[in-house]
């Protein structure tokens, strides 16, 4: 069998039939290209050596787990946040005090995202808000025409799934790319963004963040919204605590109560608002709660009928001891008893006699917010106080028996009045 003929290493074509793809750059080449960066973008990152220093220890602190940061770190990443983010902090702190907000800075965790990444999408939902620590982002908005049928986005690179493609497919056939409208502002370090889907969780993305085309990379911190939550409401609560254990120090009741018993009552009562002509309390029903007013006004008052007054003894005996009350026995007697205001107690007459109920109604004359002490409380706690193990309680039920006794010999007096002058409104 003869030899094939040696065939040539290289075969010199033409100049006109040379592949001039060569001379092109190629597609992932020139996505590497970056664009000059404008002076004004590269003064936000100008640091000094010690400011670059401590942006560099508070991203290593922030990669750690929030449980492993000691209070000498939420020592660093917090003066960071009061020093470079003076006008956004208040979005995430607000009114809460340092302890809680050194407790946000606890929950916060660094993300590192790539230059062209994408942060968030406008018009997604999302649960995370970002703070720039390190490098730069783009703000993309884009306008939506009247009449445009706006197009559903694409999955965001981290909802993906993998695909087997081959290397020629992928490199010679490139996605369309995403119109995310115009590029409209740069953030950089101390920018805050995404903050109000902390509060709102059905709150859309307004604008759409990438990290920028003019760096390699941005660091982000993020902060998640359950974290926040659980947070503001550990603070709202303990200020809640705070504001009602001062109505205590302004009440002739509780203000000899020592600092621990003062706050198991607070933490055992409840916050209870009324709009005006609410019903605190319904004459003939169980009473299980005992009000302290702590703004507004409500009233007592009284609807009788002699057939209504012959269910209560002491009633009958008024309506009875009037010389007229036999020819009408079934006139109505209408009596406002008692105007309570802040800082008094309504509602404590079934607490102290130990009955189930009272023969007259509680109603709101004003909006009013009030302390509810339920009937579990005072009778586990308050009644069983002895003058040695609780001195103070001990004396605060004896203040509210002569309180009680005092306000109901008005209110016998007040029903005398009404039924004594029967077509008379009587009001306080």
């Amino acid at each position: 069998m003869s030899e094939l003929p040696e065939l040539p290493r290289s075969i010199d074509l033409p100049g006109p039939l040379r592949r001039q793809s060569s001379q092109r750059p190629s597609y992932r080449h020139a996505s590497l290209l970056k664009p000059e960066m404008p002076p004004h973008l590269l003064k936000l990152l100008q640091k000094t050596p010690e400011e670059q220093e401590r942006v560099q220890a508070a991203k290593a602190i922030l990669m750690d787990e929030p449980a492993l940061r000691n209070e000498q770190s939420l020592d660093l990443v917090y003066g960071w946040m009061l020093q470079n983010c003076k006008q956004y902090s208040n979005n995430i702190f607000g009114a809460a005090p340092e302890y809680i907000r050194r407790e946000i800075c606890r929950q916060m965790r660094l993300m590192k995202v790539k230059s062209g990444g994408l942060v968030i999408r406008q018009g997604d939902t999302g649960d995370r808000c970002y703070i720039v620590v390190d490098g730069l982002v783009d703000v993309y908005v884009k306008m939506e025409k009247p009449g445009e049928v706006v197009a559903s986005p694409p999955p965001m690179l981290s909802t993906m799934k993998p695909r087997r493609t081959s290397w020629r497919l992928s490199s010679e056939v490139n996605p369309a790319p995403v119109d995310f409208g115009a590029m409209v502002a740069n953030l950089g370090p101390g920018a805050m963004f995404g903050e109000i889907v902390l509060l709102n969780p059905s709150a859309k993305r307004n604008a759409t963040i990438k990290a920028s085309q003019f760096t390699e990379s941005c660091d982000l911190i993020c902060l998640e919204r359950a974290d926040y939550i659980r947070l503001v409401r550990t603070a709202s609560m303990e200020a809640s605590h705070y504001n009602n254990a001062e109505v205590l120090d302004r009440m002739f009741l509780f203000r000899d109560w020592v600092k621990l018993e003062k706050m198991r009552l607070v933490s055992a009562m409840r916050s209870r608002h009324f709009t005006s002509n609410d019903y605190l309390y319904r004459a003939g029903t169980d009473a299980k709660w005992m009000y302290i007013v702590t703004s507004g006004e409500v009233m007592e008052r009284i609807n009788w009928t002699l057939d209504a007054g012959g269910n209560d003894a002491a009633m009958r005996r008024l309506l009875l001891s009037q010389s007229s009350s036999q020819k009408h026995p079934e006139r109505i007697v209408n009596v406002e008893l008692t105007l309570i205001g802040p800082g008094d107690v309504a509602g404590e007459l079934p607490f102290v006699t130990s009955k189930r109920g009272a023969s007259f109604d509680i109603k709101a004359v004003t909006d009013v917010q009030a302390l509810a002490i339920d009937r579990r409380y005072y009778e586990t706690v308050m009644l069983t106080a002895t003058r040695d193990n609780k001195p103070e309680v001990y004396a605060t039920v004896k203040k509210l028996r002569t309180f009680s006794q005092d306000r109901e010999d008005w209110r016998q007096q007040r029903m005398a009045c009404g039924i004594s002058y029967p077509s008379a409104h009587v009001n306080v």
